[in-house]
């Protein structure tokens, strides 16, 4: 009977169905492509997206204490408890700065405040290149360990 079956024609055209771990593959490569489609055409969380521009499954932020790498992770996200987003949570009285009483205590006011001493942008008057000095401290852990330390 398998001299028989040997006798049959091969057939080159015939489909193959690829192994599990091709088509995972395919799978991660296909969704990681949608992730990062849609991180593209997100216009919100800009700092991230400047510090983090490829999706990946890797981890971006790691320090010594679980403490230290919230307060990081939220600014890195723009999501840290300034009073600004206080205000909107409408859990201050108000979003002006403790120092300032005239400027609102955003994320990057509260580390540009020159009373703070938290950034050094003196000098540095333009907001764009503010934004630019503080991407540049965020995307190196070390300056972040600095910055955890003086909030």
């Amino acid at each position: 009977m398998a001299k028989h079956a040997t006798s049959f024609p091969i057939d080159d055209n015939q489909h193959v169905p690829p192994d599990r771990k091709t088509v995972y593959k395919r799978i991660d490569k296909l969704m990681m492509t949608k992730w990062q489609h849609k991180y593209d055409n997100t216009t919100i969380k800009t700092w991230y997206k400047q510090l983090e521009p490829i999706v990946s499954n890797k981890i971006k932020f790691t320090a010594k204490t679980r403490h230290e790498e919230n307060e990081i992770t939220r600014i890195r996200f723009e999501c840290y408890r300034s009073r600004d987003t206080l205000y909107k949570m409408k859990q201050s009285n108000d979003d002006k700065c403790a120092n300032c009483p005239t400027e609102v205590e955003t994320l990057t006011h509260l580390l540009t405040c020159h009373h703070n001493n938290i950034i050094d942008t003196s000098g540095i008057t333009d907001p764009h290149r503010q934004r630019d000095n503080i991407i540049t401290i965020l995307a190196d852990s070390k300056k972040c360990h600095q910055l955890y330390l003086s909030l």
